[in-house]
Parts: C-alpha cells; structure tokens; sequence
C-alpha cells in the first residue's frame, strides 16, 4: 500500500508538470507468478530423487579412482545439480520482482507515464503526451499453434517526435488492451497532417508501405488504387491486386516494417470510401 501510494505521487508530479490530466488506469509491469513458480520448484525438487535412487548403490560399492565409479558418482550428481540450478534461478527472480515492485505503466487522460522501481526508489522514468507521438510499431507474435488458434501476444513499441523511444531503446510492453488505447487516443493528432499530405498528392510513408493519390508504392513497385483488390491489415500486411482479369498477391509485408497501422488502416478506408463501397476489400484483424 505505501509502495502504491508513492507511486502515485510520484506519477501526479509528473502528470501535473506535462498537463497529462487525471489518472485512469495503472498497469504493473511486474508480476510475481507465484503459483507457476512453486510448481517449477517442485518438477525442479524431482530432479533429486536419481540422487537417493542410486545413493544404495554407490554406498554398497568401494568407489576406486575408475571410469565407471566416476561415471556413477557423476550421475548421481548430475540432476540434483540441476535441479539445485532451477530452484536458484527461481528464487533469484522472486527477489528481481521483489526489489521491482511498484514499476507501472500509468495511463493518464492525455498520455502515458512510465516509472520503474528498484528497492522502492525511482530509477527511471518517463512521460509521453498524445500530441507528441509520432509512430507506434504494433507487432503481432504467435506463441504456438496454427493462426487461428495459437496465442496471440501483442508487442507495441512508441517514438515521439523527437525520434526516442518511449522507455529506452530495449522497453516494449504487450497489453493489448493499453496498446488499442493508445492508438485510438493518438489517432486524432496524426490523422489530420496524414490526409492533408495525401490529399495534396504528397507520398504517405508507413515505413516501406507508401500510399499515394497514384496508388501504393512498395520495394519500388506501383500498384494503381484501380488495380487495388484486396488488403489486409493482419499478421502480415497482405495486399491482392487484379489484372486482366486475374486475381493474384502483389505484397507481402511484416508488421516489424510498418509503423502506425491503425493510421494507414485509417488512410485505406478513407481511401476506399473516396473511391466507393466496391473499390477495394479492406480487412483488419489486430
């Protein structure tokens, strides 16, 4: 409770200085999987029973300097040391968490603030406002399984316009639910400089992906809006096209390489409605 309430004085300070206006919503960034872990001590406590299965063994025989004494005695000690490795492993990421404790992201009316924890002082901190982000790199990893079943994890990265990342270089976080978040509240500020520049037949860049009043240009191709079928904003940015009658894939793309979908999700379908109902497919599965 008094980590809790120091956080939060720390974060209004900050939240007041930048005019973040008031807090909505904290979200630890450390979580102690207490139960998971103590099933790992005890698969890792497992790992000591070859050691008193064997232990009759080397005890009933006179263990001379041979190969075969030193192999078992070996054995015998080969997964209790592994198993001594785990538990230590574990223990040492419960102190991690312990001395971490209270580092949230803290989602304020007007943008985000970042405070990372060691042993209750702050050792980092950072603050971002909405009208100051410039591009948001939403990456989608699958942990297991085919696309429509396996776990889904969402990684979102932000930069503000003065190039740095939000949190450093290394800081990533995967909550989907604060990651839509931002890209809902930040889309107000891109949107109106991104369809003015189109509009006025300027090239619209989203990473290697750039859309044009001529069409969308990628890897030094040009695909005219006419020509456009279909476009999927998934997993992978997928782009169809028909010509002469054929229909067929023009561009493959990896999210890793086109920042702020949801603005050229937004750009597409302004697009799209420009041109009408039947112009084009337009699919967003994120």
């Amino acid at each position: 409770m008094q980590q809790q309430t120091t956080r939060q004085v720390d974060a209004d300070m900050l939240a007041h200085k930048y005019k973040l206006g008031s807090l909505r919503t904290a979200y630890d960034l450390v979580h102690a999987s207490f139960c998971r872990h103590i099933f790992a001590i005890v698969f890792a406590s497992l790992f000591f029973l070859p050691f008193f299965w064997l232990l009759p063994t080397i005890q009933s025989v006179q263990l001379k300097m041979d190969i075969s004494s030193f192999l078992l005695l070996l054995l015998a000690l080969l997964f209790p040391g592994a198993g001594l490795f785990m538990i230590i492993r574990i223990v040492v990421g419960w102190i991690h968490v312990y001395h971490r404790r209270g580092s949230a992201l803290l989602l304020y009316t007007y943008g985000l603030i970042l405070l990372q924890y060691q042993k209750q002082r702050v050792v980092f901190s950072d603050v971002l406002h909405w009208q100051n982000v410039a591009l948001i790199w939403h990456e989608v990893h699958q942990k297991s399984g085919p696309e429509e079943t396996g776990a889904i994890i969402d990684i979102y990265k932000i930069q503000n316009k003065q190039g740095v990342l939000f949190g450093g270089n290394s800081f990533e976080f995967n909550m989907n639910k604060l990651g839509k978040i931002v890209e809902q509240e930040t889309l107000p500020y891109l949107w109106p400089s991104t369809v003015d520049a189109y509009q006025r037949g300027h090239l619209v860049t989203f990473g290697t992906i750039s859309l044009s009043l001529d069409g969308i240009r990628y890897a030094g191709q040009l695909l005219p809006w006419q020509a456009v079928k279909e476009v999927h904003c998934n997993w992978v940015i997928k782009i169809n096209q028909q010509s002469d009658g054929m229909f067929s894939s023009w561009a493959k793309i990896s999210d890793k390489d086109v920042p702020n979908i949801h603005l050229l999700y937004a750009l597409l379908d302004f697009i799209r409605n420009q041109q009408g109902p039947a112009a084009f497919f337009l699919e967003k599965k994120r």
